[in-house]
Protein backbone atom coordinates (compact mmCIF):
# COMPACT_ATOMS: atom_id res chain seq x y z
CA UNK A 1 0.00 0.00 0.00
CA UNK A 2 0.93 3.74 -0.29
CA UNK A 3 1.47 6.21 2.52
CA UNK A 4 2.46 9.46 1.94
CA UNK A 5 3.82 8.75 -1.78
CA UNK A 6 6.40 6.05 -0.04
CA UNK A 7 5.20 2.64 -0.69
CA UNK A 8 5.26 -0.19 2.10
CA UNK A 9 3.71 -3.70 1.27
CA UNK A 10 3.87 -6.85 3.77
CA UNK A 11 3.37 -10.05 2.41
CA UNK A 12 3.12 -13.80 3.84
CA UNK A 13 5.14 -16.31 1.55
CA UNK A 14 5.25 -19.66 2.22
CA UNK A 15 8.12 -20.72 2.96
CA UNK A 16 7.43 -24.91 2.07
CA UNK A 17 10.82 -26.76 1.30
CA UNK A 18 12.66 -22.83 0.56
CA UNK A 19 12.90 -21.75 4.09
CA UNK A 20 16.81 -21.61 4.23
CA UNK A 21 17.23 -20.13 0.79
CA UNK A 22 14.00 -17.17 1.52
CA UNK A 23 16.44 -16.44 5.09
CA UNK A 24 19.09 -16.00 3.12
CA UNK A 25 20.97 -12.59 2.69
CA UNK A 26 20.07 -10.52 -0.91
CA UNK A 27 23.87 -9.49 -1.06
CA UNK A 28 25.07 -7.78 -4.30
CA UNK A 29 28.05 -6.10 -5.19
CA UNK A 30 31.61 -5.93 -2.94
CA UNK A 31 30.25 -7.32 0.60
CA UNK A 32 32.10 -7.41 3.69
CA UNK A 33 31.29 -9.06 7.36
CA UNK A 34 31.21 -6.57 10.09
CA UNK A 35 29.71 -6.01 14.05
CA UNK A 36 28.60 -2.86 15.61
CA UNK A 37 28.97 -3.80 19.31
CA UNK A 38 28.43 -0.31 20.72
CA UNK A 39 26.86 2.00 23.43
CA UNK A 40 23.28 3.67 21.94
CA UNK A 41 20.79 5.57 23.70
CA UNK A 42 17.38 5.04 23.47
CA UNK A 43 14.46 8.10 23.19
CA UNK A 44 12.23 6.26 25.72
CA UNK A 45 14.95 5.68 28.23
CA UNK A 46 16.85 9.30 28.50
CA UNK A 47 20.21 8.82 30.36
CA UNK A 48 19.96 5.14 30.00
CA UNK A 49 23.00 3.09 28.08
CA UNK A 50 22.36 -0.22 26.23
CA UNK A 51 25.85 -1.91 24.78
CA UNK A 52 24.23 -4.04 22.17
CA UNK A 53 26.03 -6.44 19.25
CA UNK A 54 25.01 -7.06 16.03
CA UNK A 55 26.95 -8.96 13.04
CA UNK A 56 26.10 -7.51 9.61
CA UNK A 57 27.12 -7.88 6.15
CA UNK A 58 28.06 -4.31 4.19
CA UNK A 59 27.66 -4.16 0.01
CA UNK A 60 28.56 -1.44 -2.08
CA UNK A 61 27.51 -1.24 -5.37
CA UNK A 62 29.70 1.60 -7.32
CA UNK A 63 30.59 4.48 -4.76
CA UNK A 64 27.15 5.74 -4.21
CA UNK A 65 25.35 2.48 -3.10
CA UNK A 66 25.76 0.48 0.08
CA UNK A 67 23.68 -2.07 1.65
CA UNK A 68 23.57 -3.41 5.17
CA UNK A 69 22.69 -7.08 6.09
CA UNK A 70 21.72 -7.22 9.45
CA UNK A 71 20.72 -10.55 11.67
CA UNK A 72 18.94 -10.77 15.51
CA UNK A 73 21.12 -8.39 17.52
CA UNK A 74 21.87 -8.82 21.33
CA UNK A 75 21.35 -6.88 23.86
CA UNK A 76 24.74 -7.45 26.46
CA UNK A 77 23.89 -5.31 29.44
CA UNK A 78 22.39 -2.05 30.74
CA UNK A 79 22.68 0.88 33.27
CA UNK A 80 18.52 1.59 32.93
CA UNK A 81 16.59 0.84 36.15
CA UNK A 82 13.31 2.41 33.99
CA UNK A 83 13.97 -0.43 32.00
CA UNK A 84 14.18 -3.11 34.45
CA UNK A 85 11.06 -1.86 35.74
CA UNK A 86 9.31 -1.44 32.77
CA UNK A 87 9.78 -5.25 31.82
CA UNK A 88 8.50 -6.06 35.42
CA UNK A 89 5.34 -4.53 34.86
CA UNK A 90 5.05 -5.84 31.46
CA UNK A 91 5.73 -9.48 32.72
CA UNK A 92 3.05 -8.28 35.77
CA UNK A 93 0.45 -7.44 33.49
CA UNK A 94 1.32 -9.90 31.01
CA UNK A 95 2.27 -7.51 28.05
CA UNK A 96 5.64 -9.12 27.82
CA UNK A 97 6.04 -9.90 24.34
CA UNK A 98 4.09 -6.64 22.72
CA UNK A 99 6.97 -4.88 24.80
CA UNK A 100 10.15 -6.92 23.62
CA UNK A 101 8.64 -6.18 19.73
CA UNK A 102 8.36 -2.31 20.07
CA UNK A 103 11.72 -2.16 22.61
CA UNK A 104 13.69 -4.04 19.58
CA UNK A 105 12.00 -2.10 16.88
CA UNK A 106 13.40 1.28 19.19
CA UNK A 107 17.17 -0.80 19.05
CA UNK A 108 16.29 -1.20 15.53
CA UNK A 109 15.84 2.36 14.79
CA UNK A 110 18.80 3.85 16.61
CA UNK A 111 21.17 1.10 14.92
CA UNK A 112 19.71 2.42 11.73
CA UNK A 113 20.25 5.95 12.33
CA UNK A 114 23.66 5.15 13.88
CA UNK A 115 24.68 3.39 10.93
CA UNK A 116 23.28 5.85 8.81
CA UNK A 117 25.25 8.67 9.86
CA UNK A 118 28.61 6.64 9.40
CA UNK A 119 27.95 7.00 5.76
CA UNK A 120 30.71 9.07 3.35
CA UNK A 121 29.22 11.83 1.72
CA UNK A 122 29.49 10.25 -1.65
CA UNK A 123 26.89 7.50 -0.80
CA UNK A 124 22.78 8.88 -2.09
CA UNK A 125 21.16 5.38 -1.44
CA UNK A 126 21.61 3.14 1.45
CA UNK A 127 19.69 -0.03 1.67
CA UNK A 128 18.99 -2.23 5.00
CA UNK A 129 17.78 -5.70 5.28
CA UNK A 130 16.65 -7.26 8.40
CA UNK A 131 16.51 -10.63 8.60
CA UNK A 132 15.36 -11.98 12.14
CA UNK A 133 13.91 -15.41 13.58
CA UNK A 134 10.10 -15.05 12.87
CA UNK A 135 9.51 -17.61 16.01
CA UNK A 136 11.53 -17.11 19.60
CA UNK A 137 11.21 -17.56 23.14
CA UNK A 138 12.57 -14.87 25.45
CA UNK A 139 14.34 -15.22 29.00
CA UNK A 140 15.51 -12.89 31.48
CA UNK A 141 19.03 -12.94 33.37
CA UNK A 142 20.50 -10.51 36.00
CA UNK A 143 23.46 -9.34 34.59
CA UNK A 144 26.05 -7.10 37.02
CA UNK A 145 26.87 -3.74 35.81
CA UNK A 146 28.37 -2.79 39.19
CA UNK A 147 27.04 -1.29 41.30
CA UNK A 148 23.59 -1.71 39.58
CA UNK A 149 22.12 -5.06 38.37
CA UNK A 150 20.50 -5.18 35.06
CA UNK A 151 17.77 -7.08 33.66
CA UNK A 152 19.14 -8.71 30.38
CA UNK A 153 16.73 -10.20 27.40
CA UNK A 154 18.44 -13.99 26.50
CA UNK A 155 16.54 -15.01 22.88
CA UNK A 156 16.71 -18.43 21.71
CA UNK A 157 15.13 -19.55 18.26
CA UNK A 158 11.85 -21.84 18.04
CA UNK A 159 12.18 -22.53 14.45
CA UNK A 160 14.34 -21.88 11.13
CA UNK A 161 11.63 -19.60 9.58
CA UNK A 162 12.64 -15.58 9.52
CA UNK A 163 10.63 -12.14 8.81
CA UNK A 164 12.35 -9.88 6.30
CA UNK A 165 12.77 -6.39 5.91
CA UNK A 166 14.17 -4.24 3.04
CA UNK A 167 14.36 -0.81 3.52
CA UNK A 168 16.08 1.34 0.90
CA UNK A 169 16.95 5.30 1.81
CA UNK A 170 17.77 8.20 -0.87
CA UNK A 171 19.52 11.26 -0.08
CA UNK A 172 17.37 14.41 -0.72
CA UNK A 173 18.52 17.52 -0.37
CA UNK A 174 21.79 16.28 2.01
CA UNK A 175 18.92 14.43 4.33
CA UNK A 176 17.92 10.43 3.88
CA UNK A 177 14.92 9.80 3.43
CA UNK A 178 12.58 6.45 3.36
CA UNK A 179 11.86 5.32 -0.47
CA UNK A 180 10.19 2.18 -0.11
CA UNK A 181 9.50 -0.90 2.64
CA UNK A 182 9.05 -4.15 1.68
CA UNK A 183 8.51 -6.67 4.65
CA UNK A 184 8.09 -10.54 4.66
CA UNK A 185 7.37 -13.41 6.38
CA UNK A 186 8.60 -17.22 5.36
CA UNK A 187 5.86 -19.05 7.29
CA UNK A 188 6.99 -21.70 9.73
CA UNK A 189 5.94 -23.55 12.98
CA UNK A 190 5.67 -21.28 16.51
CA UNK A 191 4.62 -24.24 18.63
CA UNK A 192 7.77 -25.38 19.73
CA UNK A 193 9.32 -24.33 23.45
CA UNK A 194 12.68 -23.27 22.41
CA UNK A 195 16.14 -23.63 25.18
CA UNK A 196 14.97 -23.83 28.98
CA UNK A 197 15.85 -20.83 30.93
CA UNK A 198 15.51 -19.36 34.57
CA UNK A 199 12.30 -18.33 36.26
CA UNK A 200 14.02 -15.82 37.64
CA UNK A 201 14.03 -12.50 37.87
CA UNK A 202 10.64 -13.72 36.57
CA UNK A 203 8.96 -16.44 33.96
CA UNK A 204 10.13 -16.59 30.37
CA UNK A 205 8.03 -16.07 27.53
CA UNK A 206 6.21 -18.83 25.47
CA UNK A 207 7.63 -18.96 21.86
CA UNK A 208 6.00 -16.20 19.74
CA UNK A 209 5.90 -14.47 16.23
CA UNK A 210 7.73 -11.32 16.18
CA UNK A 211 7.61 -9.90 13.18
CA UNK A 212 5.84 -7.50 14.16
CA UNK A 213 9.05 -5.81 15.37
CA UNK A 214 9.85 -4.70 11.68
CA UNK A 215 6.66 -3.15 10.87
CA UNK A 216 6.97 -0.54 14.24
CA UNK A 217 9.88 1.27 13.02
Amino acid sequence: KEQNGKYFLLQTRDGGGEIGEACDFSEFGDCDSGNYSNIIELPQYPGCSFRISVDYRICYSGTTTQSYHMRDFEIIEHDCQAYNDSLSSAAIKNELEEFIMQFNASVWAEITDVLMNQASSTIQIINYEYIITSCRRTCFVEVLNYPFTAIVPVESDCNDACCRRFTRYVKINGHFEKDFQRVEEVEGSCTTTGSNCATIPFPPTDCFNRCNTLIYF
